[in-house]
């Protein structure tokens, strides 16, 4: 046997090694499946703005609370659920002429454009109810769409901070009985949220 004759077989021997080696160390390199649930709670504050023919408008501040669970669907997309809304006055058992809020429960679907950047954009819909204790006030029910851009702040422990800018929106039921009669009620929000949730499975 001479030398040459060795060398090219030593080289054979390399390359089979090399390719039996590849599929293993491309999938030991493969990066982990992210987890495919998430839920937690969302709080901020934001503008509420009532409008309809007979010359409601003007925002108020309102707190914004939701709950949210969702779920991913490919890397990048998640399909969502919340519940919430937000309250200009908090009702009070000890005085039944107090209380007025927006609140709803609504699908989206929160797309990351760039998989290297935590950025992500959501827009969705649902349906919301509006609620007013005032005296000769009356509360409603529609549809509302929601669109939101935030990003993600990874956490020990799987948990994630969430900042975002939502803008929503939507139309009411007219009211209509012997005391008030509005149409064209719609309403208006825009606010500012941070979510705290957990994200598990893979």
């Amino acid at each position: 046997m001479t030398i040459r004759s060795t060398e090219r077989r030593v080289r054979l021997a390399l390359f089979a090694a090399a390719l039996v080696a590849s599929p293993g160390a491309a999938a030991a390199q493969a990066p982990a499946a992210p987890p495919r649930w998430e839920a937690g709670l969302a709080l901020g504050y934001g503008t509420v703005e009532i409008t309809s023919r007979e010359g409601r408008g003007g925002g108020r501040g309102a707190l914004a609370m939701d709950f949210r669970i969702a779920r991913a669907l490919a890397r990048g997309t998640r399909v969502s659920v919340e519940l919430g809304g937000w309250a200009m006055e908090y009702a009070n058992i000890w005085d039944p002429a107090k209380g007025e809020s927006v609140s709803g429960l609504s699908v989206g679907l929160q797309v990351t454009p760039v998989r290297a950047w935590p950025l992500f954009v959501e827009a969705g819909a649902g349906l919301i109810t509006y609620t007013n204790h005032h005296p000769l006030e009356f509360g409603s029910d529609g549809t509302g769409w929601r669109a939101a851009v935030g990003y993600e702040v990874a956490l020990p422990a799987s948990f994630v901070l969430v900042p975002s800018v939502q803008r929503s929106g939507g139309r009411l039921r007219d009211i209509r009985n012997a005391l008030v009669s509005e149409t064209g009620l719609g309403y208006s929000v825009t606010s500012v949220r941070v979510a705290l949730l957990r994200r598990w499975g893979r």
